[in-house]
C-alpha cells in the first residue's frame, strides 16, 4: 500500500513520512485548484487518492507530472492577450525551426548531430523519432499563422508521422471552420491514408490495445491498475508476435488513463473536454489537434509534446473575452 508496509523496516520508517508529506502537498495543490476548475481539480484530486495506496515505482512521477502539468496550464490561462500572442509566435518559431531541421535531413545534412555530413539518415528532426516530430508540430500548425502551416505540413509529411498529419489537418479544418462538404472530403482522403499507410500501423495497436483490455477486472476497470502500472504491468503481458517491439507506452493516452486509474480518472477528463468545449475558440484546433495526437500516440508521456499541449490547452482554455480572433 504505502511505504510502512514494506518489507525493509529500514525503509519504512524513513519512507514512509516522506511519501505522505508529498501526497498531501500535492493533494492540498489539486485542491486548490478546484476553485479554477472544477473538473480538472476533480481529477487531480482523484488521482492524488489513487497513488496513496499505490506500489508502481512510477507512481509519484505520474501524480507529479499531471499536477504541475495542470498547474502550468492554469498559468498560461492567466497571462494577457499580448502575452499569448508572444506565446503563440514562440511555440511557431520553435516548430518552424523542427520543420527546417527536417528538411535539412532530407537533403542529407545533420548540422548538429552528425555534423555536415551528407548521408542518407531517419527524418526525426532533432527529437529522435519521426512520430514524435509530427505529433510535435502537429500540435502547433493550427496556431500558427497561415503563411507558416504549408511549411510546418511539409516538415510532418516529411517525418512521415500518419498521426501527425491526420491531427494537423484536423486542427486546420477546426481552425478554419470548413463546410460540411470539406468534411466529407477530408474523411474520404483519412481513409485512403489509413488504407494505404495506416491499417498496419493500427493493427499493432489494436493488439496491444486489446491486451490491456483482457488485462482487466470489474474493480480494475473501476480504479484502474494504478498509476505507473502500465509500463510495470504491459510488457510482461502483451504478445511479442504481431507487435515486434514491448509497448511502454499505451501509444493512446485515453486507454492509458484509464487502465491506470479506471474510469474515476478518465471520466472527470472527458467531461472537461465537454464541459471546456475545446473545439470551439480561437485555438480550438491546437487543442483538438492535442486531442487527436492522444489517441494513437502519446505527447502527455514525452517532454516537449508534454510541455507543448499544456501551453496548447492553456491557451485554448483561456477567456476567450479579449481573443476575439487569433493573431495571424
Amino acid at each position: 500500500w504505502i511505504p510502512l508496509t514494506t518489507d525493509n523496516p529500514h525503509a519504512a520508517v524513513l519512507l514512509t513520512p516522506y511519501w505522505l508529506v508529498a501526497m498531501g502537498v500535492l493533494g492540498a495543490l489539486a485542491c486548490s485548484m478546484l476553485r479554477e476548475d472544477r473538473w480538472l481539480g476533480v481529477w487531480l484530486v482523484v488521482l492524488v487518492l489513487r497513488a496513496v495506496p499505490n506500489p508502481w515505482p512510477g507512481t509519484f512521477e505520474v501524480l507529479f507530472l499531471a499536477v504541475l502539468g495542470a498547474w502550468g496550464m492554469l498559468q498560461v490561462r492567466t497571462l494577457s492577450r499580448p502575452a499569448r500572442v508572444w506565446l503563440v509566435r514562440g511555440v511557431t518559431a520553435s516548430a518552424l525551426f523542427e520543420a527546417a531541421y527536417v528538411g535539412l535531413q532530407w537533403l542529407g545534412w545533420d548540422p548538429i548531430w552528425r555534423g555536415h555530413e551528407r548521408a542518407i539518415m531517419h527524418l526525426v528532426g532533432t527529437l529522435g523519432n519521426g512520430n514524435y516530430v509530427g505529433a510535435y508540430l502537429a500540435m502547433v500548425t493550427p496556431l500558427a499563422p497561415a503563411w507558416a502551416i504549408p511549411v510546418l505540413l511539409g516538415g510532418i509529411g516529411l517525418s512521415q508521422s500518419f498521426t501527425g498529419i491526420i491531427a494537423a489537418s484536423v486542427g486546420v479544418l477546426v481552425r478554419y471552420r470548413v463546410s460540411g462538404r470539406l468534411w466529407m472530403v477530408a474523411g474520404g482522403v483519412l481513409a485512403l491514408l489509413i488504407a494505404l499507410h495506416g491499417v498496419v500501423s493500427l493493427q499493432v495497436r489494436g493488439v496491444v490495445w486489446t491486451a490491456a483490455l483482457r488485462d482487466s477486472t470489474w474493480w480494475s476497470v473501476l480504479i484502474g491498475h494504478g498509476l505507473g502500472g502500465w509500463i510495470s504491468r504491459m510488457p510482461s503481458i502483451q504478445p511479442w508476435q504481431g507487435v515486434g517491439e514491448w509497448f511502454m507506452q499505451a501509444h493512446n493516452d485515453y486507454l492509458q488513463l484509464w487502465y491506470e486509474a479506471g474510469l474515476l480518472g478518465l471520466l472527470p477528463v472527458l467531461v472537461w473536454i465537454w464541459r471546456r468545449r475545446l473545439w470551439e475558440g480561437p485555438y480550438a484546433g491546437g487543442a483538438v489537434a492535442v486531442l487527436v495526437v492522444s489517441a494513437t500516440m502519446f505527447p502527455f508521456h514525452l517532454a516537449v509534446t508534454g510541455l507543448t499541449a499544456v501551453v496548447v490547452l492553456g491557451l485554448a482554455t483561456a477567456p476567450v473575452e479579449a481573443d476575439a480572433e487569433q493573431s495571424g
